[in-house]
């Protein structure tokens, strides 16, 4: 058993956090030395470096895989960025990107795999702006693919056994319940049905032919949609088509955790700004990057879609949207066409 599956403060152990953790260091002191430091890009390449070492470590202080997938390609995200930055430097500057097989790149990918790797073993680079860009491509690149084949492993494991919000729903579905009492569901021959949450002070429409199944536990009020042609195994995945679940969430803290997301939503790739009426909510993507051939993961795979929307400082309106692949497109459609007729 690793060490982070028992200590959430393993992660400190793992080989590609150590590594951000030079390349932090290493890329602070390279912009000291050799980017204005006046420049957006010294805030940039920095700022690109911290965010590859935190959000690993956020990554792995979250309860559900699906935090951790996240915030680990938020970190992936960043390294790639600051990658780019480096090799810009090098282009811009007319300096030469080493051959990745060239005696002076092997020589730092060797840098790895000494037993108390840190930053004091690629001080010597430092002193000329050539080699210390070369240097930090070699080692981002490594993080890099460490980091692909540490989030292919979680999404097959995402997938296999389902997510937080999956293993939710399907403790939801076997059950039967009552409409829950914030909502108003009104249904007219020939129109749109249409639901109401009077307590939170929103309605939206809801996509012709689709399902209604509603719950109230007393603290998160949701509605859960089903597309017409949706179907599950007999464990509950998704196996065709794609369900919504709509909750309302009333919680000062999760409001202001999203709006501090919403904040810093440009710097990850799987994140943007939404505008919703006339608030701004946080939109987020998952599309699991599956490498397993084994036919009871591929069936389980789907894209999910969550829109968290802030309505004041106590009401959080959450839409996360499952799909199957085949389906994406569609149901995306439908998604956005939801969002667009909320009403408040």
């Amino acid at each position: 058993m690793s060490a982070n599956s028992t200590n959430p403060h393993g992660y400190k152990d793992l080989p590609f956090f150590k590594q951000t953790e030079i390349i932090y260091d290493f890329t602070v002191e390279f912009c000291k030395r050799y980017i204005d430091y006046k420049s957006r890009t010294k805030d940039q390449m920095e700022q690109a470096a911290r965010s590859g070492k935190q959000n690993i470590a956020e990554g792995y202080l979250q309860k559900s895989l699906e935090g951790r997938i996240k915030l680990l390609g938020v970190a992936r995200g960043s390294l790639e960025e600051l990658l780019n930055d480096y090799s810009d430097f090098l282009r811009q500057h007319h300096l030469g990107l080493w051959e990745k097989n060239s005696a002076k790149a092997q020589a730092v990918r060797q840098l790895v795999y000494k037993n108390y790797n840190d930053y004091n073993n690629y001080k010597d680079y430092i002193n000329s702006s050539e080699t210390a860009a070369n240097a930090m491509v070699c080692l981002v690149n490594q993080t890099n693919q460490l980091l692909d084949q540490k989030l292919r492993w979680t999404e097959e494991k995402f997938v296999s056994e389902g997510g937080f919000r999956e293993n939710l729903f399907k403790k939801r579905l076997a059950q039967t319940w009552s409409q829950a009492g914030d909502y108003e569901i009104k249904e007219v021959a020939g129109q749109q049905t249409v639901v109401t949450n009077k307590k939170a002070g929103f309605s939206f429409e809801v996509p012709d032919g689709w399902k209604i199944k509603d719950e109230s536990d007393g603290v998160d009020y949701s509605l859960n949609l089903l597309s017409p042609e949706a179907k599950f195994d007999e464990d509950n995945f998704l196996l065709i088509g794609c369900f919504m679940n709509v909750e309302t969430i009333f919680d000062k803290a999760s409001v202001s955790n999203v709006r501090a997301s919403i904040q810093y939503a440009g710097k990850d790739l799987s994140e943007k700004i939404v505008q919703i009426g006339p608030y701004q909510a946080l939109q987020r993507t998952i599309s699991p990057s599956v490498v397993s051939t084994d036919p009871e993961v591929l069936k389980k795979v789907r894209d999910v879609v969550q829109v968290e929307l802030p309505i004041n400082e106590e009401i959080l309106v959450s839409f996360v949207l499952n799909t199957k692949k085949d389906y994406s497109e569609r149901c995306f459609t439908l998604l956005n066409q939801t969002l667009s007729k909320i009403s408040f």
